[in-house]
């Protein structure tokens, strides 16, 4: 026969396309066998096994006890009120067994109580009553001796001032008024409200002829004491010698109001009479 070149193409052709549909199905029978024998139905899932600490697969338990437990560690207890035996109590239940109960108050106790608070109270008030009768009797006594000494001090100026007096007299008497004015003017330091010594020092000062002086203590005197007849007559004799007749005829006629009958009253009208 005739070699038909075309002819012989195509059925090389046909023969290539079916070699090739053989190949393709032998792969995916090869790929579904692969999968059954790594993911049949015998073989553990991923999710239900692990890797121990020495490299082996392990698979997971049900148990809820196993599930938290790796290889080689020991078991944890269980402690729940269904793992306990029928009967028995729990740790938690045995602890709060064991706790004491308080136990309430009988009558006698409470009757005790009460009288303690009682006589704690009682004490206490007591306590602020002694502290308060040490306070009064602390004032008190710090009153007295205040007191005492106020009286002292007074008693020490009026001798002091007594015994300027008395000096003062003595001189006077004796002529020495100078001296005289001296401890009349001590006296008054000592007691600036002092009358006498006011008054004497004056008429010390009128024996001296220092009028204005005499004019100053008199004064003085007269504002110690208005009522004085001597002490308005002397502050006559003081302004009479300074040469105001009007103001020294005015206490002249004061000092005859006040002791119309006394001594000093003949004087006193003759001045008066002298000046009209």
């Amino acid at each position: 026969d005739d070699f038909d070149a075309d002819q012989e193409f195509e059925d090389w052709n046909r023969g290539g396309k079916g070699f090739s549909l053989m190949l393709v199905a032998g792969f995916v029978l090869g790929a579904v066998a692969l999968w059954y024998f790594l993911m049949g139905p015998g073989k553990p899932s991923a999710e239900e096994q692990f890797v121990d600490a020495s490299g082996e697969v392990v698979e997971r338990s049900d148990d809820a006890a196993a599930q938290l437990t790796l290889p080689g560690e020991p078991s944890l207890p269980e402690t729940s009120a269904a793992a306990a035996p029928a009967g028995e109590s729990t740790p938690l239940e045995a602890s709060a067994s064991a706790e004491p109960t308080k136990k309430p108050f009988t009558e006698a106790e409470l009757k005790a109580k009460r009288e303690a608070e009682a006589a704690e109270r009682k004490a206490e008030a007591a306590r602020i009553e002694a502290a308060r009768s040490a306070e009064i009797a602390r004032k008190a006594d710090e009153a007295k001796r205040a007191e005492k000494k106020l009286r002292a001090e007074k008693a020490a100026k009026a001798a002091k001032k007594a015994d300027h007096f008395a000096a003062g007299e003595r001189q006077f008497e004796l002529g020495n008024y100078s001296r005289a004015a001296e401890s009349y003017k001590s006296a008054l330091k000592v007691d600036s409200g002092d009358f006498k010594a006011a008054k004497q020092l004056g008429w010390a000062y009128i024996e001296l002829g220092q009028a204005g002086a005499a004019r100053s203590a008199f004064s003085k005197a007269v504002s110690i004491r208005r009522s004085s007849s001597e002490a308005h007559y002397g502050l006559g004799l003081a302004y009479d010698e300074l040469g105001d007749e009007g103001r020294a005829k005015k206490q002249y006629e004061k000092a005859l109001s006040l002791a119309p009958n006394g001594p000093d009253a003949p004087e006193l009208r003759a001045l008066i009479s002298r000046m009209d």
